[in-house]
């Protein structure tokens, strides 16, 4: 289940920067900040990929439906 999760989050987050390249063609890449060693300030497109990404719905698999029977009280105790 989270396999799928994480698959449909980096889908969206995909399609995200890829929507945010096109609006910004001096940008030739994005780059994880873990994948850096350094970079000017000035370059970091976080905050507006970001902003991409709240606009989108990520779909999720659907959940299965549980059925919980609610077991029957204790009969009470004859004295």
């Amino acid at each position: 289940m989270e396999v799928e999760r994480a698959a449909a989050l980096q889908s969206e987050l995909t399609a995200a920067v890829e929507a945010w390249l096109k609006r910004n063609p001096k940008f030739h890449a994005v780059l994880a900040r873990q994948l850096l060693l350094g970079a000017d300030a000035k370059l970091d497109a976080t905050g507006a990929v970001m902003k991409e990404m709240n606009k989108r719905k990520p779909k999720f698999a659907e959940l299965p439906t549980v059925k919980v029977n609610k077991p029957e009280p204790p009969a009470p105790e004859a004295k």
